[in-house]
C-alpha cells in the first residue's frame, strides 16, 4: 500500500507485490511501503495402537485432516468457521499444512473407518498450546507464530475388537451343549487386575442377552482384559465354561464357574466363548411295609436311611469305591427325595430297616 494518502489509492486490500504509483511534476512519492509475513508449518501423524498401550504403532494412510480456522480462539471447530485447507495421511501415516499464516487453528480428524474415536489426539512436542486434554475428540487446537514449526500434532487410533459366544443345554448328559438357550444374560466386565475373575468393584463394560440361537456378542471393544459373566439361568445347573477356539486366553479351567477370561488384541474376532448349561433332574420314592402279604405297601415306615450312589461304571449297582452323592431318610409318610441332580446314572441303596425283611425295590 501507499501508506501517505495520494490519489494513487492504496491498491486495494488484497496483497498481489505490486503498488501503483502516479507521479506528478516535483512530487516526492513516500511510503510505498511492502509488509511480509513468514508463514508457519504444521505437522503431525496418525497411528493405530496395536498392543492397548495407547502408543501409536503402525501408522495410517489416507486419513483426511481438516485445518479450520479457529476465529473465535477456544480451541475447538465452531459451525461456520472456515476450512483453511484439507489433507490426507501419507504412508507413513504423515500429514502437513504448510505456509500457513500465523494464527489460530484447529486440525480436525475425520475419524478412520474400522477404528475407535482416537485413543488420544496431542501435541506430543510441548509449547503454549497445550495438548488438547485428556479426552480424545478428534481436535488439535493450534496456534502458529511467525516461522513456526508446529509439529507432532499426532492421533492414535485402534482397531475395536469383537467377542462372540454361545449358551446351550446339554440334554443327553454327554457335557456338550444340544439346545440353544434364549434370553440368558451376559455381561462383559473390565479385568482391571488381569487375574481372569471378575472381582468387586470391576466395571461392567456392556450387558446383553442370547438370541433365538443362544448366540450372543460384544461388538466394537476397546482391546484388553476382560471377563465374560453369565447369569446362570434359573433351572439349570453350569456344566462349563470354556473358550472353545483355543488362544492365549485359556479355557478358564474345569470348573465352571459362570466366567471366561478373554484377552483381546487389536482387530481380533475371539470367538466361542461357550456356556453348557444343564436341566438338573429329581429322583423320588418310599419306603412302605406289606402288611397283608400281597406283596404290596400298605404302611409307611419313616427314619429308612436312604443313599444315592454315583453308578460311574453303569452296571446297575453300587460298587465298591463308587461315591455316595447324598444321604436322606424318609418322612412320616415314608418318602424320600434327592432333588436337583445331574443327570447320569445312579443307585439308590437303602439301609435295610430293622426287624423287616426286603419284599421289592422297584
Amino acid at each position: 500500500v501507499d501508506a501517505t494518502p495520494d490519489p494513487d489509492g492504496t491498491d486495494g486490500a488484497t496483497p498481489n507485490n505490486v503498488i501503483p504509483v502516479v507521479l506528478t511534476a516535483g512530487e516526492n512519492d513516500n511510503d510505498n511501503n511492502f509488509v511480509e509475513e513468514q508463514p508457519a508449518n504444521i505437522r503431525g501423524n496418525v497411528t493405530a495402537d496395536t498392543d492397548f498401550d495407547n502408543v501409536g504403532d503402525t501408522p495410517i494412510s489416507g486419513v483426511v485432516l481438516s485445518l479450520v480456522s479457529d476465529t473465535n480462539g477456544n480451541g475447538v471447530a465452531d459451525a461456520g468457521e472456515p476450512v483453511v485447507a484439507t489433507t490426507t495421511t501419507d504412508a507413513s501415516g504423515n500429514y502437513a499444512f504448510l505456509n500457513v499464516t500465523p494464527g489460530n487453528y484447529v486440525v480436525v480428524e475425520t475419524q478412520p473407518d474400522a477404528y475407535n474415536s482416537s485413543l488420544s489426539d496431542v501435541d506430543a512436542t510441548p509449547d503454549p498450546d497445550g495438548n488438547d486434554g485428556t479426552t480424545p475428540n478428534n481436535i488439535i487446537p493450534v496456534t502458529v507464530t511467525a516461522g513456526e514449526a508446529d509439529a507432532n500434532n499426532n492421533f492414535v487410533e485402534e482397531q475395536p475388537a469383537n467377542i462372540r459366544g454361545n449358551v446351550t443345554a446339554d440334554t443327553n448328559n454327554d457335557n456338550t451343549g444340544d439346545t440353544p438357550l434364549s434370553n440368558v444374560t451376559l455381561s462383559l466386565v473390565s479385568d482391571t487386575n488381569g487375574n481372569g475373575v471378575a472381582d468387586a468393584g470391576e466395571p461392567v463394560v456392556a450387558t446383553t442377552t442370547t438370541d433365538a440361537s443362544g448366540n450372543y456378542a460384544f461388538l466394537n471393544q476397546s482391546p484388553g482384559n476382560y471377563v465374560v459373566v453369565e447369569t446362570q439361568p434359573a433351572g439349570y445347573n453350569s456344566v462349563s465354561d470354556v473358550d472353545a477356539t483355543p488362544d492365549p486366553d485359556g479355557t478358564d479351567g474345569a470348573t465352571p464357574n459362570n466366567v471366561i477370561p478373554v484377552v483381546l488384541t487389536a482387530g481380533e474376532n475371539d470367538n466361542d466363548n461357550n456356556f453348557v448349561e444343564e436341566q438338573p433332574a429329581n429322583i423320588r420314592g418310599n419306603v412302605t411295609v406289606d402288611t397283608n402279604g400281597d406283596n404290596v405297601g400298605d404302611t409307611p415306615i419313616s427314619g429308612v436311611t436312604l443313599s444315592l450312589v454315583s453308578d460311574t461304571n453303569g452296571n446297575g449297582v453300587a460298587d465298591a469305591g463308587e461315591p455316595v452323592l447324598a444321604t436322606t431318610t424318609t418322612n412320616a409318610s415314608g418318602n424320600y427325595e434327592f432333588l436337583n441332580r445331574v443327570p447320569g446314572n445312579y443307585v439308590v441303596v437303602e439301609t435295610q430297616p430293622v426287624g423287616y425283611i426286603s419284599v421289592s425295590d422297584v
